[in-house]
């Protein structure tokens, strides 16, 4: 007699993670961190939905919406309704982010941490979750608070609800970091004592008359003083200030003494290049691959370099097509003979990029050398192939600095 047999369905899988089985180690709290981080830059991915454009667009800094075909772009320019759920990508992106933040928040509880060597991971996820919540409410208004792992639908919270939750995780992210300045690509408590700086002057102004909309279009002006936390303390500003104050004397985030320091047209090789910029004393601030002294937190993009190479390439980019209004004359060419069909130097005055040898106008920068410095450059970072030509999945941005 034969009978059907199956398996349970309550094996233990040993190769898929799960909610039940990770994190269980402080490698896998590591991971499930990164996962957190990685939701920064995936909301990018749809730049003309974010926040971030969004704020900047509506803001005097920059001006247009994208080209002829950019409907979604011109649309927020110009204040219009392109179609239905026009950032709706981004809204999936960061609610993505928050359920991983919470995911980990979550299993955190349930972990030994005598030793406290948990808390840093801790404060990082509740910085995140703030952050993306501060983007989510400075974009829409109100969303749902969704503070645990869950599938349920959860109601819009009020204003005075997100707000004060945001404040609650970036001050309980301060007191859980150390007072250590990091320049590994994590955020650290004096990046939180920022943003918290930040989160309470928006909140406290924005919202100071009320959360309706006879209240936010009010032309009286009466921030906030204090704000009560979600955990039944009340938050100050007073605290704010000590916190701000602690950023500011302990951190050693500075200003620079020049605001034309922190753009790349004061960098070594192009400094002396503009009548505004020469003998001035200038120098950009990531020149030497220095650190930006004003940046405390900052969301890479390009995923082939670590944080400061991508500074490094685009020096090397800057030495490379460089090209002086005196002489006309392509320079830092010297290197690449086999890059183009025919020998020449600046010295000679013949273009490096062509076939058929030629002059550039004063100012300009031939198409070919163009073409050329790029592939010397490809060669020095390492992302070219044995043909010479950039490998397509290692081909990188180039960023448009001279």
């Amino acid at each position: 007699m034969l009978l059907p047999t199956g398996c349970t369905l309550d094996a233990v899988s040993y190769t898929e993670k799960t909610n039940e089985n990770f994190p269980t180690t402080a490698d896998d709290v590591a991971q499930s961190l990164a996962g957190i981080y990685q939701n920064l830059n995936q909301a990018n991915a749809n730049a003309q939905m974010t926040f971030y454009y969004i704020s900047v667009l509506a803001s005097d800094d920059n001006l247009g919406g994208g080209g002829t075909n950019d409907k979604l772009m011109q649309a927020v320019d110009l204040l219009c309704n392109y179609q239905q759920d026009m950032t709706h990508q981004f809204w999936i992106d960061r609610y993505q982010g928050i359920s991983r933040a919470n995911d980990l928040l979550s299993a955190l509880e349930t972990m030994d941490n005598e030793d406290g060597t948990l808390d840093v991971y801790k404060g990082e996820a509740l910085f995140l979750r703030a952050f993306y919540y501060y983007e989510l409410c400075s974009q829409y208004g109100n969303v749902p608070l969704v503070l645990e792992p869950t599938t349920e639908q959860v109601p819009q919270a009020t204003a005075a609800e997100a707000w004060g939750q945001i404040l609650q995780d970036l001050r309980d992210a301060i007191e859980l970091m150390p007072d250590t300045r990091r320049t590994d690509g994590h955020v650290d408590k004096y990046g939180a004592e920022a943003m918290l700086g930040r989160a309470w002057l928006f909140y406290t102004g924005m919202y100071g008359n009320g959360e309706e909309l006879a209240d936010l279009t009010s032309t009286s002006y009466n921030p906030l003083t204090s704000v009560d936390l979600p955990d039944g303390t009340t938050m100050t500003k007073d605290d704010v200030i000590a916190y701000i104050d602690d950023c500011v004397d302990n951190s050693g985030y500075s200003l620079v003494s020049d605001y034309r320091n922190l753009w790349a047209y004061t960098n070594r090789y192009t400094v002396e290049d503009y009548y505004y910029t020469t003998g001035q004393g200038l120098q950009w601030v990531e020149d030497d691959n220095a650190v930006n002294p004003e940046s405390l937190f900052a969301i890479k993009f390009n995923k082939l370099a670590d944080l400061e190479q991508h500074h490094r390439l685009c020096q090397h980019l800057c030495a490379a097509i460089r090209c002086t209004r005196r002489t006309g004359l392509c320079q830092h060419l010297p290197l690449r003979p086999r890059l183009g069909s025919r020998a020449g130097s600046p010295e000679s005055g013949q273009c490096l990029g062509r076939r058929r040898a030629g002059r550039h106008a004063p100012g300009s920068l031939h198409t070919g050398c163009q073409r050329a410095a790029r592939l010397h450059l490809w060669r020095l970072v390492g992302l070219c192939a044995g043909d010479g030509l950039p490998r397509k999945e290692a081909k990188p941005r180039l960023c448009n600095r001279r």
